[in-house]
């Protein structure tokens, strides 16, 4: 968790100038920003110079060599020069922070990020992916699409310290189908995903299908869906995952989701199993052994849950396949 420590007030999306970029050009060598003598100084910067696949709704990252907040600054420039956010986000440990965005960057465009220290002004050169484009069909064209997602090779941040172990389980497709997609609105629905003998993908039961409630979709092709309870298979063993959000963005084409997030509370007591036991605390005392505690279940309070929160999961359109529900 992050504290939103947020330094100057955010400028506005245009300014009356643009900026100039640096007479030197672009700094495109970002591997060893440290310099000797130079104490307030950037360790690292995600998106690295050059990265030509960043995603447009996502805040770069800044790492610092100390504590000094007040010696560092960091912004966005579009590819005419001007700034698209200068407000500062630091984590807990004020070692990182992130630049915050008065707006998701334009797709499949170029930018630029300065960052300041002790050593003066640098400038990263990144360039968005397809991500963020408008839909060359329309939000219709997504209508009856079903897409595999890709959950357990994506970054798991949450539950601390066991997602690693978790992820080992986590082999079955999940699937999300489109069956209904209009100019303002989405509906989605949930299933868990088999291969068949031929290794063809489908869904694996009508009945475990979770449709999801209708939701806004004005800020296409991104948005955002939520469910009560969700289902996720781990190797066989079913466990609830609470208030189960799911956000990420159509691509241009329709034929990918990226930038895909899950976010929800896990009910642990199910999962004892995957490590070989058939107590309902396992894992939260596991959990409890790295230094995370298990919290109350939104169902009936017991104390078996873990947040669960994961990032950049990316999805694929599969061909052929609806997604049915009841």
């Amino acid at each position: 968790m992050t504290r939103a420590l947020v330094l100057l007030a955010l400028v506005g999306c245009k300014r009356a100038e643009p900026e100039k970029l640096l007479d030197t050009g672009w700094f495109e060598d970002t591997d060893g920003w440290s310099e000797e003598g130079c104490a307030n100084r950037i360790e690292a910067t995600v998106p690295a110079g050059g990265e030509d696949d960043w995603y447009w709704r996502t805040m770069p990252r800044i790492f610092t060599a100390n504590r000094e907040i007040e010696a560092y600054d960091a912004y966005v420039l579009d590819a005419d020069g001007y700034r698209l956010g200068s407000g500062l986000v630091w984590d807990d440990e004020s070692l990182r922070f992130d630049v915050v965005l008065d707006a998701p960057l334009a797709a499949n465009t170029d930018h630029v990020l300065r960052v300041v220290d002790c050593n003066g002004t640098r400038e990263v050169p990144f360039t968005t992916s397809v991500f963020g484009g408008a839909l060359v069909g329309g939000a219709e064209m997504l209508e009856g699409r079903a897409y595999s997602l890709d959950i357990g090779g994506a970054t798991w941040l949450e539950p601390g310290g066991v997602a690693p172990l978790l992820t080992l389980f986590f082999n079955a497709p999940v699937l999300i189908g489109v069956p209904l997609s209009q100019a303002g609105t989405l509906h989605l629905n949930l299933a868990l995903g088999v291969e068949d003998d031929e290794g063809n993908l489908r869904q694996d039961s009508v009945e475990d299908a979770v449709p999801f409630p209708l939701v806004a979709f004005d800020q296409q092709p991104y948005f955002e869906a939520e469910a009560p309870t969700v289902d996720l298979d781990f190797s066989g063993v079913r466990i609830p995952v609470y208030e189960f959000a799911f956000s990420g963005t159509f691509s241009p084409t329709g034929d990918r989701i990226g930038g895909g997030t899950v976010e929800g509370i896990g009910d642990t007591r199910f999962a004892g199993p995957l490590l070989g036991s058939s107590d309902e605390d396992t894992v939260c005392t596991t959990a409890a052994g790295l230094g995370v505690q298990c919290m109350a279940c939104p169902t009936d309070g017991e104390p078996y849950c873990l947040p669960v929160s994961v990032r950049d999961i990316e999805g694929v359109y599969v061909p052929g396949l609806t997604i049915r529900s009841l």
